[in-house]
């Protein structure tokens, strides 16, 4: 069986998610937002490049952006090309 990826959330994403689950929790919509995490939490460990739809390469870092929504949520992400390493670029309400 194939080791898991890395997923790597930057400062700047956490603290926009802490801010994203605040909101959530006003808006009665913790829950599905816990359960949202924790889909993409799997999927991004699992297989990122088929979990989401590819978006754009990064070409210099040797990367690819790949966006996936899982409601309420949509998010951006990029994967290495060598490493087994997820970076989550963004977090947001799916307007």
């Amino acid at each position: 069986m194939e080791s898991e990826f890395t997923v790597v959330y930057p400062g700047n994403v956490l603290e926009a998610f802490r801010e994203l689950c605040r909101e959530a929790k006003q808006r009665g919509l913790l829950q599905q937002v816990a359960s949202a995490v924790s889909t993409i939490e799997s999927g991004l460990q699992a297989d990122p490049r088929r979990f989401g739809d590819p978006c754009y390469p990064l070409a210099a870092s040797q990367q690819d952006v790949f966006m996936r929504g899982v409601p309420p949520l949509v998010m951006y992400y990029a994967v290495h090309r060598i490493m087994k390493i997820v970076i989550v670029k963004s977090i947001k309400w799916n307007a």
